[in-house]
């Protein structure tokens, strides 16, 4: 037998110790009966400390038994749907075994609120139910690790009583560790048989307002026609949530502590099983406004105490999900309102539901599409089309019958408008629309064909402004350095917004000079403001050529760049400075004085030969 020093000894056990642990290493995604080879090896010192061979040792074969880890998964994990004329309810599931083995998992379906549910196998795996799918099931056939099974959760409300919704919750258990279970929600739905009244809404509030001409009018969301919110959702900084009201008279005064010289938002989704015309009877307490998909079908900008059903009026619905927006303005004390959807005594529609989400139905129809139209320009052409169902927006076109470019609009509506852009003119397109509705159901119309149009002469001179003023000054010294408005050298302006009290507006002058006298009425011994967005291409010092009457003041991305102050009249390229344009979108701002009659400007950007510029967009906000 070889002797070893004790130091090799050591190094020895310390070595085999460690390849002896190597099973234990994968045993957590190893199969039982898995046979594991470990071969172990050994490197050491002498004692003088130099590093000798390594030493491999013979391979070993073992047998490792992995204990199960048992796990399962059901997808989708809810589901919300209208129930039919039976008041039932279908709905697909997917069980998968997510654990380490072979597993069978017991099924069970439990209601809330008594309704029935039988679980059914998913034949063809498609997730919806057919009358032929009649094998009842109570547990899935065994699955291997990262198998799925499918099955259909068929529910049914009470046949009697006043139960209008239930959750029915599905249940998967683990036969190899019944601890190991997964959950899945499933909600029905159907109309309130006992009143007409909308009782839950989502609510986006409040906005404070102390203009009573403007309280009901003003758009605090920014695109009121277009909102589309759920519960948790966000707009204009406000979340929208959830308020249930215990009457029809949805009293916002107590919902938001008595707030005064406000207004908000309510918010509801409305399903029609057919298109159809009905009542809306509205009471509020002040003003009211109505959007049904996004139009608006009333308006009462009054301050009145609440009645019930003061306004009266018909509205249209579209068949399946409709969009219902209420904004409400308050001016002191008590604030509400109440909507119901009826007909003509004030009962409850059949079929009509109302819900905080578009839940689905098992429907297979596709929506129909209907009136598609296009409206081409240069390097643009908006497409238009109607389905009789809320549904999305999709369009395929391109200059060839293969088309290849696709434009898509997830935003649910019935009156569908995409917008082209980047075309060539002159340039003959085809196209075809899609609309897909909430169930998946997708409808397409092709066939259709647009040409887009010359392209419009390009002026060297700005056309497109933003105008703010006037601004009245007596003194002609101090006429145009007074800052009329503040911050001149950080203002970004767009349309519509205020400064110095006074709204920013579009003017697109028809002529290669602004005409700001007749813009503004022809005052005089006063001051205003003109400004526009230059996109440039690249980094660049470019010519800048003024024309006036009478002096300006000019800013490029907040740094005055020119000042000239004189009273004369007006002569195209009068004044010419150099400017550095800088990748992207840069701010003009020109504040421009007047004395008495014209009162006009010019404006181009070009080289030393008063060739324009290339490249540069202007617009009335950065993006065009």
């Amino acid at each position: 037998m070889c002797r070893t020093s004790s130091f090799f000894r050591a190094g020895l056990v310390v070595a085999c110790a460690a390849a002896l642990f190597v099973p234990s290493l994968v045993m957590a995604a190893t199969p039982a009966g898995t046979q594991v080879q470990a071969t172990a090896t050994a490197q050491y010192r002498n004692s003088s400390g130099s590093l000798m061979p390594t030493a491999v040792s013979n391979t070993v074969t073992v047998t490792v038994t992995v204990a199960q880890n048992a796990s399962v998964s059901i997808s989708p994990a809810s589901q919300r749907k209208l129930v039919d004329a039976d008041s039932r309810a279908a709905f697909g599931a997917t069980i998968t075994n997510t654990g380490s083995g072979s597993d069978t998992f017991d099924l069970t379906a439990t209601a809330r609120s008594g309704s029935s549910a039988t679980i059914y196998r998913d034949d063809n795996g498609d997730g919806l139910w057919q009358t032929t799918e009649t094998t009842v099931i109570g547990a899935t056939d065994a699955l291997a690790s990262g198998a799925s099974a499918k099955c259909i959760v068929r529910a049914q409300l009470p046949t009697s009583g006043s139960v209008e919704t239930d959750t029915i919750t599905l249940t998967a258990r683990s036969r190899a560790d019944a601890t190991k279970t997964a959950q899945a929600a499933f909600e029905l739905y159907k109309t309130a048989a006992n009143t007409s009244y909308v009782t839950s809404w989502l609510m986006n509030a409040y906005y404070p307002n102390a203009d009573p001409a403007t309280c009901l009018t003003q758009d605090y969301l920014g695109g009121e026609a277009s909102v589309s919110p759920l519960e948790g959702s966000v707009t204009s900084g406000i979340t929208w949530r959830k308020l249930v009201s215990e009457t029809p008279y949805v009293k916002l005064h107590l919902a938001y502590a008595r707030p005064n010289s406000c207004a908000g938002y309510a918010f509801a989704y409305i399903y029609a099983p057919s298109a159809l015309t009905a009542n809306m009877w509205l009471g509020s307490d002040d003003g009211i406004k109505v959007w049904v998909n996004g139009q608006v079908v009333w308006t009462n900008d009054v301050y009145r105490p609440f009645s019930p059903d003061a306004d009266k009026f018909a509205v249209n619905f579209a068949q399946g999900w409709n969009k219902l927006l209420v904004k409400i303005s308050q001016g002191f004390v008590d604030w509400g309102f109440s909507v119901r959807i009826c007909d003509s005594s004030g009962g409850a529609i059949p079929g009509v539901v109302y819900a905080l989400s578009p839940a689905t139905a098992d429907d297979r129809t596709a929506p129909v599409i209907s009136n598609v139209t296009a409206a081409p320009e240069a390097t643009s052409a908006t497409v238009e089309w109607d389905t009789n169902e809320l549904a999305g927006s999709l369009v395929s076109y391109g200059t060839t019958s293969a088309l290849g470019t696709d434009y898509s609009d997830a935003s649910m509506a019935t009156q569908h408008m995409a917008a082209l852009a980047n075309l060539v003119p002159e340039t003959t397109y085809y196209y075809k629309v899609g609309s897909a509705d909430a169930n998946g159901n997708i409808a397409w119309a092709g066939g259709y064909s647009f040409r887009t149009t010359a392209a419009p002469v390009a002026s060297p001179y700005i056309r497109t402004w933003l105008l703010n003023g006037y601004y009245p000054n007596p003194t002609e010294a101090i006429r145009l350095s007074t800052d009329y408005i503040g911050s001149e050298a950080s203002l970004a302006p767009v349309e519509g917004m205020i400064s110095a009290g006074k709204k920013w507006f579009r003017d697109d002058s028809p002529t290669d000079y602004l005409d700001m006298a007749k813009a503004f009425g022809r005052p005089t011994y006063c001051a205003g403001y003109a400004a526009c967005y230059v996109y440039s291409p690249v980094n660049q010092t470019v010519g800048m050529w003024i024309g006036s009457n009478d002096g300006t003041k000019i800013w490029l991305n907040g740094s005055v760049v020119w000042f000239h102050d004189v009273y004369r009249s007006f002569v195209y390229d009068k004044d010419k400075t150099t400017v550095s344009l800088k990748t992207g979108w840069n701010r003009l701002l020109i504040r421009l004085s007047q004395g008495r009659g014209s009162w006009v400007l010019s404006v181009k950007f070009c080289d030393s030969a008063g060739i324009p510029t290339p490249g540069l967009v202007y617009a009335t906000s950065p993006g065009g």
